[in-house]
């Protein structure tokens, strides 16, 4: 009896000073310094300016300065009726078959892709509303053939669209 009741209290400290060295180590991990360091930094990003300009939205994309190569596309949105209406003008982009306009160059190094997206003069039944304009780009990555393409289904964005605070 005295032998088990001696097992079961050093089983007992072995159990207790087992679960003490993971917080132990921790804390050695957390707070050794090592000599040298090395900056980590994205490599590649773009800007979008958006101005008003004689009725028209003028978008301009920018890759940053020290970007490396990205395509770009835009969409636009606003209430439904109006939506199908607008019109994107601007050298160099496609429309897809998803409702976004795709640049058809990768930019790099401070390029700049601009497009005007705007509504032809008709009558419309809504005087107040807004136009949003969204952008997006992905790393340009070689194709096999010596050229660059995008992936664009490997990007993060869903965009759920409804009026009224809907979906």
């Amino acid at each position: 009896m005295k032998r088990n009741k001696i097992l079961m209290i050093a089983g007992a400290m072995i159990l207790i000073m087992a679960l003490s060295v993971p917080a132990a180590l921790g804390y050695f991990t957390t707070y050794v310094r090592v000599p040298g360091s090395k900056t980590l930094s994205l490599s590649d990003g773009t800007k979008m300016k958006e101005e008003n300009v004689s009725g028209k939205k003028h978008v301009v994309i920018t890759a940053d300065e020290d970007s490396d190569p990205v395509f770009v596309r835009v969409i636009a949105y606003a209430p439904t009726d109006i939506e199908k209406l607008l019109v994107f003008e601007g050298d160099g982009w496609n429309k897809g078959d998803n409702g976004w306009w795709y640049y058809g160059q990768p930019l790099s190094k401070g390029q700049s892709a601009a497009i005007d997206i705007s509504l032809p003069e008709i009558e419309i039944d809504k005087t107040d509303f807004n136009v949003v304009v969204m952008h997006e780009y992905v790393p340009a990555v070689p194709d096999g053939n010596g050229g660059l393409t995008a992936y664009w289904e490997n990007t993060d964005l869903i965009v759920t669209t409804g009026e009224g605070g809907g979906n």
